[in-house]
């Protein structure tokens, strides 16, 4: 993964969770979509659910990749013209409004353009590329950082994968996560560890 390490937005510390990513593109996404909620502490649970930023990933027939990554449909706070512009730069469809306009406000948001920023990677791409896109993309418009958490889906399975690859710290079930479904960079928070008494932030 010499593309992520060489990334100066990203570096040797994202590389557990590009492996992961990688590892889940190789051996899951035949059966179901990847999914990847981002936690983070500028983000915070509103009345409609909304919080950090979502990733979901497909891959169609043709061999293309189809990426998802959240407006302000998923987002809170939300995010700001300029980070509209970033991703419309980074080459994401972006929602509009009926105008044509930014759909700051997701309820402005007309029917013939998704809800959510889309982008299709022609085939062949490759996976790394497609990891640095989602991984990039999160750093510089959503502002993740080493110290955000992870959540993989409902999937049990997908849950018991990831944490059987032991790249990153899994955590003990909390009220905010009952099912120890979340993850994180290893030894970044002072917290139970899924499975021990032991926390995972380091001396």
């Amino acid at each position: 993964m010499k593309r992520i390490i060489e990334n100066p937005l990203l570096g040797p510390e994202w590389l557990p969770i590009a492996q992961v990513l990688r590892q889940l593109m190789k051996d899951r996404m035949g059966r179901e979509h990847l999914y990847m909620l981002v936690y983070a502490d500028q983000y915070e649970r509103d009345d409609a659910n909304r919080e950090g930023p979502i990733v979901r990933l497909r891959k169609t027939y043709d061999g293309d990749y189809v990426l998802f990554m959240s407006s302000n449909l998923e987002v809170n706070p939300p995010l700001s013209p300029y980070q509209f512009q970033q991703m419309e730069f980074l080459g994401f469809t972006v929602p509009r409004t009926a105008k044509g306009d930014f759909a700051i406000d997701p309820k402005k948001h007309r029917g013939s353009t998704y809800p959510n920023f889309h982008r299709i990677l022609k085939g062949p791409t490759s996976m790394v590329k497609v990891i640095d896109t989602i991984l990039s993309t999160l750093v510089v418009v959503y502002g993740a950082d080493v110290y955000s958490w992870f959540y993989f889906g409902p999937n049990i399975g997908t849950t018991r994968f990831v944490h059987k690859l032991d790249k990153l710290d899994r955590y003990q079930a909390s009220e905010g996560n009952p099912k120890a479904e979340i993850f994180g960079f290893k030894g970044m928070h002072e917290v139970p560890l899924f499975g021990s008494k032991a926390k995972s932030k380091k001396d």
